[in-house]
């Protein structure tokens, strides 16, 4: 449990670091948890990929809103 709690407060971390930076940090909830884990070289047992957040310039995302 403590480590999603830690999860959670690095993720809120990373997302207003990168609106510091100015830009938008998007979490992807749906994705292939085995896939990102082979790409990222973890063993999806001991270490594997809680989330996938999107950084991206947030003026483009405003342009296109």
């Amino acid at each position: 449990r403590r480590m999603m709690f830690g999860a959670d407060e690095l993720m809120a971390e990373l997302r207003r670091t990168a609106t510091v930076q100015g830009l938008a940090a998007t979490l992807c909830q749906d994705f292939y948890d085995a896939r990102v884990d082979r790409v990222l070289l973890l063993d999806g047992t001991e270490r594997t990929t809680l989330a996938v957040i999107a950084l991206h310039d947030r003026e483009q995302q405003e342009r296109h809103t």
